[in-house]
């Protein structure tokens, strides 16, 4: 099993709306900036989680993506599945008259893989960043004017 850089991408990009956003949509600079990754590759892949429906997006100046659901009913699996299509453990071919009890094993391995990739949620992710110290970003200060 590999995942794409595109799959990466795509789950920093989900764990930094989950981790920095605060209910608010962020724009593709400020994710741009914080991961290191050029706009143009987050725009490609936030167009693939939005079109999975994992994440909306808001246009205007104040505009930018936001999470569709909750961060703890976004699994990893979910952003692999709509990066890459899906989790796949890939082998070798078999001879023919082996090929029965090794498949067997290779298709319970891909389903614990599955299992392991569903069962961590994008709020995990931001609860074991904290835990490690990391900062979420300052929260927006819309600056009052009184007449």
């Amino acid at each position: 099993m590999k995942l794409s850089a595109r799959c990466r991408y795509g789950l920093r990009a989900a764990f930094d709306i989950a981790f920095h956003n605060r209910g608010r949509p962020t724009q593709v600079r400020e994710m741009s900036k914080r991961q290191g990754v050029s706009p143009r590759m987050l725009e490609q892949v936030l167009g693939r989680l939005k079109a999975h429906g994992l994440v909306g997006a808001q246009r205007g100046r104040r505009g930018g993506y936001y999470l569709s659901r909750p961060a703890d009913e976004i699994s990893v699996g979910d952003v692999v599945r709509a990066c890459d299509g899906g989790l796949r453990l890939t082998v070798g071919q078999s001879p023919k008259e082996t090929a029965a009890p090794a498949d067997a094993v290779w298709v319970e391995l891909e389903r614990q893989i599955t299992a392991a990739f569903d069962s961590i949620s994008l709020a995990d992710i931001c609860r074991r960043t904290e835990r490690a110290g990391v900062r979420r970003a300052a929260p927006d200060r819309q600056t009052m004017f009184f007449i």
